[in-house]
């Protein structure tokens, strides 16, 4: 017997797949749609009310979905936070890290959580302490940064 005939490659087997699912008739109208879900197990009405949600909570969440000017007015807030450009590389880092556990603890994770501080400059630090300032006043996250 030869080994290698049984052998099937990643792409051969998701062939196959492809091919069953084409097999497969799909419901064209709502009620065959709905039907095949509530034969599935599934509340047509509970994932209709599941799908909203997620949408309304990524459109909320993204900033992407946001109007120009709503970025123009957060932008507008962020440059009302002082950017501390007089203080020194450590008292920047200090803070930064000081405000990503406040905001951490608050539920308001930060997205620089995993950026290497030491790469960056201290204009970039200071920035980056304004937004994270910014998003702990926005979010309520108590702070204090007179240790600095």
């Amino acid at each position: 017997m030869d080994e290698n005939k049984s052998k099937r490659s990643d792409l051969d087997i998701a062939n196959e797949f492809d091919r069953l699912f084409n097999e497969i008739p799909e419901p064209e109208t709502d009620e065959e749609i709905r039907e095949f879900l509530v034969e599935s197990g599934y509340d047509p009405e509970a994932l209709k009310a599941q799908g909203r949600e997620f949408v309304h909570n990524l459109i909320a969440t993204n900033w992407r979905f946001v109007s120009s000017n709503e970025i123009d007015e957060a932008v507008t807030k962020i440059d009302e936070v002082p950017t501390r450009k007089e203080w020194s590389r450590s008292q920047l880092t200090k803070a930064i890290q000081k405000l990503s556990a406040a905001l951490t603890i608050g539920g308001k994770q930060p997205s620089l959580a995993f950026r290497n501080l030491e790469e960056l400059t201290d204009s970039d630090l200071a920035v980056i302490l304004q937004e994270l300032e910014y998003k702990a006043r926005a979010s309520g996250v108590d702070f204090d940064l007179s240790q600095g």
